[in-house]
């Protein structure tokens, strides 16, 4: 018989009482087929719903700050940021306290989710963190520790990662996710009040990257009840899932944190530096080697009029003109010296790249989308090379302590210095 959790179990004979989850096996492929369609409808509306709830209370404290909204109270909104903020305080704080002391005496636990700790590693994991990142209504907290201080024999249970994921999914569904809710229960009855929060398990990731609120890198192997078969790398706020990185770039950047992502942990420090050097190299004689639409960025442009003041005898700009602006008012200008005062460009969506204008000085020159002209500056190589890989990939190398790159490559003699003296 198919195996689902004890939720999806509840769920599905609340919506087809007349089928019975445990009589799935015996079905049709023609009834099955059907059902597959029912289901998938009712997991839309379902998301539907739990989107419209997160988007109302999301939006809860942005339309209180706002004057145009009826019951428009600043208080109020700091007071429900401020509540966010100290929930997610104290959740770390639970969480902290229960992995690095009471899980340890709770033998209970231990027997019903094949926990079984090595106890000559309590104090060290005393100072190993649990809580690794959190923002407003969110808590992440890694289990590699933990799992360090299972037993020979547990891990012999649990051989490989994906098993490892399992029994965290379990644990946490069936066990953590109560305990959250018995935590802030406990918080707020305190106080006299009710909770409506809920920390449920969302998702379960290999490992994660975090630059700073809502900037991250993760790869995800388990979410909202699905296991992939392979990791699942999703970013937010980073340059590579940006509309304007250039193709060739978000290429580079990709298979770069997937290094930085899935391989720095199969190495040793030093040796992972050695080989993501060697690796920079390789993509700069590809980045440089590259057509010159697959490595300039997209912009869109708009103020032309209001930021140019001579685009043919000269170039003059009002102050704040962007680098989209400065772009296409050098290609006009240039457009205009070639005779070809036919192909000018105001406004709409362009690429355009870093130029050398003198040793000290850069500047932009901006084309409309695959019509790059004979007649355009040649591209700064090393500077583009610059802003649209080393600064965004230089982010990631500063979180995780390895030493930054330049337009030359990470310099490794620096980095042994200091390392071995």
């Amino acid at each position: 018989m198919s195996k689902f959790s004890e939720n999806v179990e509840k769920w599905f004979n609340e919506n087809w009482p007349e089928i019975k989850v445990e009589n799935i096996d015996n079905l049709s492929l023609d009834k099955l087929k059907i059902l597959k369609e029912e289901v998938v409808a009712a997991r839309q509306q379902v998301r539907c719903v739990e989107d419209a709830y997160k988007a109302g209370a999301n939006s809860a404290y942005g339309a209180c700050a706002n004057p145009g909204f009826y019951f428009f109270n600043q208080a109020l909104a700091g007071d429900i940021t401020g509540e966010c903020r100290a929930l997610t305080k104290f959740m770390v704080d639970k969480g902290e306290d229960f992995f690095h002391k009471e899980i340890w005496d709770r033998k209970d636990l231990w027997k019903k989710y094949d926990i079984d700790l090595d106890e000559s590693k309590k104090e060290w994991y005393q100072n190993k963190p649990v809580w690794i990142y959190s923002d407003t209504d969110s808590c992440y907290y890694q289990y590699g520790d933990f799992f360090k201080c299972m037993t020979e024999d547990w891990h012999k249970r649990y051989p490989n990662m994906r098993d490892k994921i399992m029994w965290m999914v379990k644990f946490n569904q069936e066990f953590m996710d109560n305990q959250n809710k018995e935590w802030i229960d406990d918080m707020y009855k305190k106080r006299n009040g009710n909770s409506v929060h809920l920390f449920e398990t969302e998702l379960v990731s290999h490992s994660e990257i975090n630059l700073q609120k809502k900037k991250y890198m993760k790869n995800v192997i388990w979410e909202k009840g699905k296991l992939y078969d392979h990791p699942k790398t999703k970013g937010t706020g980073i340059e590579l899932i940006k509309s304007t990185t250039p193709p060739l770039c978000k290429e580079i950047l990709t298979k770069l944190i997937n290094f930085l992502i899935y391989e720095y942990s199969e190495m040793g420090h030093t040796e992972f530096i050695y080989f993501f050097a060697d690796k920079l190299m390789e993509f700069k004689k590809q980045f440089y080697a590259a057509p010159i639409d697959e490595i300039s960025q997209s912009i869109g442009v708009n103020g032309y009029q209001k930021y140019v003041i001579n685009d043919e005898t000269a170039l003059e700009f009002r102050p704040h003109a962007t680098p989209g602006v400065k772009g296409c008012a050098r290609y006009n200008y240039l457009a205009h010296k070639a005779g070809a005062d036919d192909k000018r460009i105001y406004s709409g969506k362009m690429k355009y790249y870093n130029i050398r204008i003198n040793d000290k000085t850069t500047d932009f020159f901006a084309y409309p989308f695959g019509e790059c002209p004979d007649w355009a500056p040649k591209i700064d190589l090393p500077t583009q090379w610059e802003k649209t890989i080393i600064t965004p990939i230089n982010r990631f190398l500063e979180v995780m302590k390895i030493p930054k790159a330049n337009i030359g490559g990470i310099e490794i003699g620096l980095f042994m210095d200091e390392d071995f003296g």
